[in-house]
């Protein structure tokens, strides 16, 4: 992870994600970031980039957040719902 080299060229979720992190772990905010990369591999790139999208929504920044929705798409709510289905 020299220079931030892995975080150069992310989707836009991602990187959003990435600036709420930095301002909110200071420290911490690269290490959590990858976490939340590091589930790409088991959960696929479109469901992570679905969990990051909720959760920047949702305004809860955390990559224990970004994993719990990841697990549970099913219970992900569309978008722009607000999770209010008829």
């Amino acid at each position: 992870m020299r220079n931030g080299a892995p975080f150069a060229q992310m989707p836009p979720p991602f990187a959003k994600l990435q600036a709420a992190l930095r301002r909110r772990e200071r420290q911490q905010g690269d290490r959590v970031m990858a976490k939340v990369l590091a589930t790409v591999p088991s959960h696929g790139l479109e469901a992570v980039l679905e969990a990051v999208e909720w959760v920047l929504e949702s305004g809860v920044h955390s990559a224990e957040h970004v994993l719990n929705v990841a697990d549970t798409p099913q219970s992900v709510p569309a978008a722009g719902t607000g999770g209010n289905q008829p």
